[in-house]
């Protein structure tokens, strides 16, 4: 990690860092869910390899890193990780997040238990 100052790099790396995970995440999705077609008029465009957002993606992170080498998106993620991890809001929220899901676990669980002792088939 760099020093204590906050050290950015050009807008045009940082929106070529972030072009990268958005092609990352399309490969990931094409992957997960076989892509998809899809027609506009005449236009039909078809994403069912991700091979094409990975190498696309590979493109973009060697130009980036030919231009400008220092300031890595992971640091920059990790250091607003950092950050965030520390904040009061995120307490706050986890809190809140902990505390209403387990209370519907709770309802949800008693009701079917009470639900399938009188009879009744449980809900699925």
């Amino acid at each position: 990690m760099r020093s204590a100052e906050h050290v950015v790099a050009p807008a045009w790396a940082r929106a070529a860092d972030f072009l990268f995970l958005a092609l990352m995440a399309i490969a990931a999705a094409v992957a997960l869910s076989g892509g998809s077609r899809v027609s506009f008029g005449g236009l039909r465009l078809s994403l069912t390899s991700s091979l094409r957002p990975l190498l696309a993606a590979a493109v973009v992170v060697a130009f980036r890193h030919l231009g400008v080498r220092q300031y890595p998106i992971h640091e920059h993620i990790s250091a607003c990780a950092a950050v965030w991890s520390r904040s009061t809001a995120l307490r706050t929220a986890l809190a809140a997040v902990a505390t209403t899901r387990t209370a519907i676990l709770f309802v949800r669980f008693s009701s079917s238990f009470s639900k399938s002792r009188h009879g009744a088939a449980p809900r699925a």
